[in-house]
């Protein structure tokens, strides 16, 4: 699957947006979260790019239940592949972790039960998202800790209660 546009030239585009699924600014409410609610990026194992990209990836895929997910990532992947920079093991690896955490996604109801190794294995697919943005891949070299796993968690909460709050217009 080709992206037909990118989402900065996307963006670009205001006339494309649809404006029913548009949240205006006014619709907001600021909420102090206070120093409990902030999380520190100090901690983290990983960098902040790499706890966004999975936050996104987890969203669409926990959350969401996205069918079309990982099709950026997968779209590098089969392009290394077909350039004989993947071996064909490696890209076993990376589907079988992408449908082991569908299959996650459809039997976990609480975020708080995902098992720590979704957060691994959203680790090694985030890395071709990464590779199609930077157009090289990079092995990940860390992965995230209890901490960062933590971080993320409450992350996603927040996401899910956005949702919750506002719908799940997509």
């Amino acid at each position: 699957m080709e992206i037909p546009i990118k989402i900065s030239q996307f963006a670009k585009m205001p006339k494309l947006l649809p404006l029913n699924k548009i949240i205006r600014s006014s619709a907001f409410i600021a909420k102090q979260l206070g120093i409990v609610g902030m999380i520190s990026k100090d901690d983290e194992t990983i960098a902040a790019g790499n706890v966004g990209t999975m936050v996104d990836y987890l969203t669409r895929s926990i959350l969401l239940a996205d069918d079309h997910a990982f099709d950026v990532a997968n779209i590098q992947l089969k392009k290394d592949f077909n350039q004989g920079l993947v071996s064909p093991d490696d890209l076993v690896k990376v589907v079988d972790e992408r449908e082991r955490l569908k299959k996650i996604a459809k039997a976990t109801s609480e975020i708080d039960d995902l098992p720590d190794e979704v957060f691994k294995m959203a680790r090694d697919v985030c890395a071709w998202e990464e590779a199609y943005r930077s157009g090289m891949y990079v092995k990940p070299e860390t992965y995230p800790d209890k901490v960062t796993i933590s971080h993320i968690r409450e992350m996603l909460k927040r996401v899910e209660h956005f949702f919750e709050e506002y719908g799940w217009a997509y």
